[in-house]
């Protein structure tokens, strides 16, 4: 289906009756409940084991979930989101969630419920050093970082090369790794790559660890914010939004008033009547995207999609995917994001539909 027909179909979603699943059906009986809710506490942590051939070889890396907490205060159904380093760390990272204990989820009436959005990065770290790198990655660094600054492709090609083929690299030499990845991508001008290594490089920056400097922790945020707010990724933008304030600088003042005026801009797409379109594409993983409104439209379908699952701050439900499928969300259920699973390289769109448009 062409997105001019995909355009066409969501212009009569205006004016027919969509068949609805049963639990979108019955959604008027949840919305009555004011959405507060205090989220869940882990009373129970569980360091993962850190696999043995990793260990040995001297390997780190991380290993982002998603995962909800039922009304016991268990972990159940925990999804690799994203990772980096040996692949035995995303299943020692499942492993080990499962076990965690919760205080679970409590709503206004003081009831436990579930809690189906909770994310956790588990870390796989050998060395406790966040700033120092081994002299056999600096040899390779520091030229390298000078051609990034100086926009030296050709001196760079071969030290990225170089920095590619170093082994069993530190959690902070894999944070520079794909720093300088992420600049000879834009400067050879392959713009997917270059995301692909900037939303790497930003998993590392953090509140409490410093595995990159001031300076370059900004300038990822920086164009991570302004690639999410071009890709309609709103939530998301305002997340990203919020790490500016990790650092206590000027600089880091400055950029919080210099992209405040596209803040307010988004929050009012947001609560437009304009549709809010979103490109996906199926990974390894699942394809996670945090939703701004709570109806949208799955759409334009290339490949296989298996199952999605639509995980809110209450509720969670999986379903097929059908062609054109549009779904309403109780406003009752809180925060929701979706997660779209199936074959490697599947592509679609997500339309996020303006209120009036699913009434």
């Amino acid at each position: 289906m062409n997105k001019n027909n995909c355009l066409n179909s969501m212009v009569l979603l205006a004016s027919i009756a969509i068949a609805m699943p049963a639990w979108a059906e019955q959604a008027p009986k949840l919305t009555a409940a004011p959405y507060k809710f205090k989220r869940p506490v882990a009373i129970k942590r569980v360091e993962p084991d850190y696999p043995i051939n990793a260990a040995r070889n001297g390997q780190e890396g991380w290993v982002q979930l998603s995962y909800i907490v039922d009304k016991e205060g268990n972990v159940q159904d925990p999804k690799v989101i994203a990772h980096n380093g040996a692949r035995d760390f995303k299943r020692a990272a499942v492993r080990a969630v499962k076990k965690w204990k919760y205080d679970p989820a409590v709503n206004s009436q003081g009831e436990a419920v579930l809690s189906c959005q909770n994310t956790l990065q588990l870390d796989f770290r050998i060395n406790g050093n966040d700033n120092i790198v081994r002299p056999k990655f600096y040899k390779s660094l520091s030229p390298a970082f000078e051609a990034v600054n100086s926009n030296d492709l050709a001196t760079l090609t071969p030290l990225v090369e170089k920095i590619d083929n170093i082994k069993n690299k530190r959690f902070n030499e894999m944070a520079w790794t794909h720093f300088i990845k992420m600049r000879f991508f834009n400067m050879k001008g392959d713009k997917e790559q270059a995301v692909l290594e900037l939303n790497q490089a930003a998993q590392y920056i953090k509140p409490s660890s410093k595995f990159l400097n001031e300076g370059v922790s900004l300038q990822i945020l920086h164009d991570q914010f302004m690639h999410q707010i071009n890709q309609q990724q709103y939530q998301r933008a305002l997340e990203t939004y919020s790490k500016f304030s990790y650092f206590d600088s000027q600089s880091s003042k400055n950029l919080i008033e210099h992209f405040a005026p596209a803040v307010k801009q988004v929050e009012n797409r947001i609560t437009s009547d304009k549709m809010i379109l979103v490109n996906g594409e199926i990974s390894e993983y699942s394809w996670s995207h945090k939703l701004s409104r709570n109806q949208f439209l799955i759409s334009n379908i290339q490949g296989k999609i298996d199952e999605l699952q639509v995980r809110c701050d209450f509720k969670k439900y999986e379903f097929d995917v059908t062609p054109d499928m549009a779904l309403k969300i109780p406003e009752g259920w809180g925060q929701c994001h979706i997660l779209l699973s199936g074959q490697p390289g599947a592509s679609f769109d997500v339309y996020e539909l303006p209120t009036e448009m699913l009434n």
